[in-house]
């Protein structure tokens, strides 16, 4: 099963009579830094909400990998946005430190788990290459510090803090300067965190270790340290 990763942002506190909900726009139609643009009509969303986990940074190994709160209602809205209200589990210290960097102002973005189910032209199109899917699942929502979905922005609610428009510009502008090798070595990154062991080295003569390297200085050259 291939996973595919993409990251939006905190919108506002959520309409509960505690106030202990956030919510999240966890994904928007259009095509997003990764070149996959995701149906909101094709949006599989049951096995999610039967296990409505919130993690952080895509992390599914190991017991420092526990989620960190759980979604008490997942839904597209009526302007096509994957909308998330979190709740945090208060009891853990690890997860009541990442809400609090939410409700400060100090985190913004989410990033969504999906698998592509059906793509638009599946002659043309696939997670390396981008492409229109028509149908996807959702597995997971996590915290994450960097969006890909620049255009799902915080607009209020939330202490009266909200997105500078020179931060938010500067983000969007780092985005379309990763290339799709750029996107990989995030995802590679992403996957291998609290992976329990190492993936297996390329066999001799494989090339990967080379491109990986590539697609390192190409984020480096996009302004990624």
């Amino acid at each position: 099963m291939k996973l595919g990763y993409t990251r939006a942002f905190m919108v506002r506190a959520a309409d509960d009579e505690d106030g202990d909900l956030l919510r999240f726009v966890g994904a928007t139609e259009g095509e997003k830094g990764d070149g996959i643009a995701l149906k909101m009509d094709g949006a599989q969303l049951d096995r999610y909400r039967a296990n409505p986990v919130f993690g952080y940074g895509h992390r599914y190994w190991g017991r420092d990998s526990l989620p960190i709160g759980r979604s008490e209602r997942t839904e597209v809205d009526d302007k096509k946005r994957l909308m998330f209200d979190i709740r945090f589990d208060r009891k853990d210290e690890f997860a009541a430190t990442v809400e609090r960097k939410y409700r400060d102002g100090y985190l913004n973005a989410v990033s969504i788990g999906f698998s592509v189910l059906e793509w638009e032209d599946p002659k043309t199109q696939d997670y390396w290459r981008g492409g229109v899917a028509e149908k996807w699942e959702l597995y997971e929502l996590s915290s994450v510090p960097l969006p890909m979905d620049a255009n799902a922005v915080v607009e209020s609610g939330r202490g009266g803090l909200g997105v500078d428009d020179e931060l938010l510009q500067s983000v969007r502008g780092l985005l379309d300067r990763l290339d799709a090798g750029s996107i990989d070595t995030l995802r590679q990154l992403l996957d291998r965190v609290g992976q329990p062991t190492p993936p297996p080295a390329p066999p001799a003569g494989d090339s990967g270790g080379r491109s990986l390297d590539t697609a390192r200085r190409r984020l480096q050259l996009a302004g990624v340290r």
